[in-house]
C-alpha cells in the first residue's frame, strides 16, 4: 500500500477549489478520483472515457432485460404475430439503433 500526502496552497484559488472538491467526495471516491486523474495524464495509456463506460453499462443492462419489461404503448396499432426469437431480435436491433444515436 502506498500513502501520499498532498498539500494545497491556500493562497492559490484553483488549488483551494480542488481541495474543496476532494473534501466533498467520500473517502473511497477520493482515492478513485486521484487514481483516474493520474492515469489519464500518463503518456501512452488509453483509458475508457466516462461516456464510453456509460454506453457499455447501458447496453449490458438493456440486453439483460427480459422483453416483457420493455413495454411500448402504441395507440390503434395492430402487431404482427411472430415468434419470441423474432421479437427478441427485433427489440435488440431497435435498442442498438437507439443507442447508436448517442455516439
Amino acid at each position: 500500500m502506498y500513502r501520499f500526502n498532498i498539500r494545497f496552497d491556500p493562497d492559490d484559488a484553483t488549488a483551494q477549489q480542488a481541495a474543496e472538491y476532494l473534501l466533498s467526495l467520500r473517502h473511497g471516491n477520493r482515492n478513485r478520483f486521484v487514481i483516474e486523474a493520474i492515469l489519464a495524464q500518463m503518456p501512452g495509456k488509453e483509458h475508457v472515457t466516462l461516456m464510453e463506460e456509460l454506453r457499455r453499462v447501458i447496453r449490458e443492462e438493456i440486453r439483460s432485460m427480459p422483453v416483457s419489461s420493455l413495454t411500448v404503448n402504441v395507440a390503434n396499432t395492430a402487431t404482427a404475430a411472430g415468434t419470441a426469437a423474432e421479437d427478441q431480435d427485433e427489440n435488440d436491433n431497435a435498442v442498438l439503433e437507439d443507442l447508436a444515436l448517442f455516439e
